[in-house]
């Protein structure tokens, strides 16, 4: 049986915890990755209009209110139980946008100053069927 070896440059992975992704992490290039803010968004839709996105509103809304991905957070931080106890409780009397967001992330590299320099929006996909999600560009053509 081969011997295994760790390749040049790999690395472990890190467990992502709600804490870590509002904090963020170190990125390529002395940037750092964290989880986009309300004061982000504006550029983030910047960044985003160059790859001919933008931030679906209802996901735009959520992260000016800090409710972005709030669903996956409080999963990060718990059980698969808590996870769809927390979106199910997102999702019942919420427009079928506003619950989405609670499962959608928006990341941003952002360098020394705290500046975004650079945005990757994850949207939860759409139900073929609804059509209710597509109130905007769906940043998922990234």
């Amino acid at each position: 049986m081969a011997k295994r070896t760790a390749k040049k440059g790999s690395s472990r992975p890190v467990r992502l915890s709600a804490d870590r992704l509002r904090k963020g992490w170190p990125g390529p290039a002395g940037t750092r990755v964290r989880l986009a803010t309300a004061a982000d968004t504006d550029t983030v839709d910047a960044l985003l209009d160059t790859a001919g996105a933008r931030l679906i509103p209802a996901l735009r809304s959520s992260i000016e209110q800090g409710t972005a991905g709030a669903a996956l957070l409080e999963g990060l931080d718990g059980t698969t139980k808590t996870f769809f106890e927390d979106f199910a409780r997102r999702t019942i009397g919420h427009s079928m946008a506003d619950s989405m967001a609670s499962v959608s992330l928006t990341l941003v590299a952002v360098d020394e100053r705290d500046r975004p320099i650079g945005a990757l929006s994850v949207t939860a996909p759409e139900p073929s069927s609804s059509g209710l999600w597509s109130t905007g560009t769906a940043t998922s053509r990234l």
